[in-house]
């Protein structure tokens, strides 16, 4: 909200001590649909030690624009043969509650527009989506501990805005 848009009744808008939005990531493509969730399959990733999917799969025609969900530093920007992400973005954020890392897999081989250790801003393009019909999203805080996934959270809950098909992942728990 706007301070303009606020009445103060009592004090100062100083003294109402600023709490960070646990919404701060956008979506990676436009527009966010989800095909698959967090956890999801557990039989399909038993065979990486997980419970579940990792993160979330977001619908994207080959060739689809992939972007930065948040402000960060990259990390790592290439292809890793054998790995299952395959060509892939990892993006360093600093938060008031942690160090996230956002990870963006299964782009198109040779479009990755980033290079490691430089500064990216939300929205930035990093690269373009591979010829699966879908790019990997996941979030990781370090030391998160979240069981056996480790570091990796569900980032739907720190999605800005609905899905599409109007789902709104902080309100659906998704």
């Amino acid at each position: 909200v706007p301070a303009a848009a606020l009445e103060v009744v009592r004090g100062s808008l100083a003294e109402v001590p600023a709490v960070p939005s646990p919404r701060w990531l956008h979506p990676p493509v436009t527009p966010p649909i989800l095909h698959r969730g967090f956890g999801a399959e557990p039989e399909g990733f038993a065979r990486w030690g997980l419970p579940g999917h990792e993160g979330v799969d977001f619908q994207a025609p080959p060739g689809e624009p992939v972007r930065a969900a948040a402000a960060g530093l990259v990390l790592r920007a290439g292809e890793i043969p054998g790995h299952p992400y395959g060509a892939q973005v990892r993006l360093q954020h600093h938060r008031p509650d942690g160090v996230y890392v956002t990870v963006y897999g299964h782009l198109m081989p040779g479009s990755i527009e980033v290079m490691v250790g430089t500064w990216v801003q939300a929205g930035q393009r990093l690269a373009r989506a591979g010829s699966q019909g879908f790019i990997h999203f996941a979030l990781k805080k370090e030391g998160g501990g979240n069981g056996a996934y480790g570091d990796f959270v569900d980032p739907t809950p720190h999605l800005m805005g609905p899905l599409e098909g109007g789902t709104d992942p902080a309100a659906e728990g998704l």
